[in-house]
């Protein structure tokens, strides 16, 4: 924003989007949309990047998204995304079949209430097939550790946090063409 960035966003949560509007003020264009769905909104090769954070796997069909993020970006382009890692959701869940794609089901509290929230779980080989599949090149898959001063906030968090994945980031780059 400060060097001259566009920012175009979107959420399935009007809260999100809300929140997004107050933290960028007028730095961006934001707007309720459910990423399972085409990005009509959107020219071909419109951007430089596309970063989508913990959203990905609330969608059963991960190839239609990576399409679409293929012909949203510029040649070479770059989509950064994070989500739960895959060993993580397959113990929390207790699923009985690492390789299968599953719908499950988790419950948040806070604020309040209690809020039954759908996603799914899948190995990781169909969070990285979708990219490569479709057009992108793997350049960084990341399984983040927590920061040093994390541990004076939370240490048992910190501990579990060292020792077992909960998160994995992935950066891939758009490469060639797709039928």
């Amino acid at each position: 924003m400060e060097q001259g960035a566009t920012i175009e966003g979107f959420d399935i949560s009007p809260k999100m989007v809300e929140m997004a509007h107050k933290r960028n003020k007028e730095n961006g264009h934001f707007f309720i949309h459910d990423l399972s769905q085409p990005f009509s909104m959107f020219e071909p090769k419109q951007f430089d990047l596309v970063l989508c954070a913990l959203a990905m796997h609330y969608v059963e069909d991960w190839n239609a998204v990576v399409k679409e993020f293929h012909r949203v970006l510029k040649d070479r382009g770059q989509v950064v995304i994070s989500i739960e890692h895959p060993f993580f959701e397959y113990t929390y869940f207790k699923s009985k079949n690492y390789f299968k794609i599953e719908q499950v089901e988790a419950t948040w509290t806070g604020s309040g209430g209690r809020v039954k929230v759908p996603s799914f779980r899948r190995p990781l080989m169909q969070c990285l097939t979708p990219f490569t599949d479709n057009g992108f090149h793997i350049e960084e898959l990341l399984e983040p550790l927590p920061v040093p001063e994390f541990k004076e906030l939370d240490p048992r968090h910190y501990k579990e946090l060292r020792e077992f994945p909960a998160f994995m980031m992935l950066r891939a780059t758009k490469m060639n063409s797709i039928s």
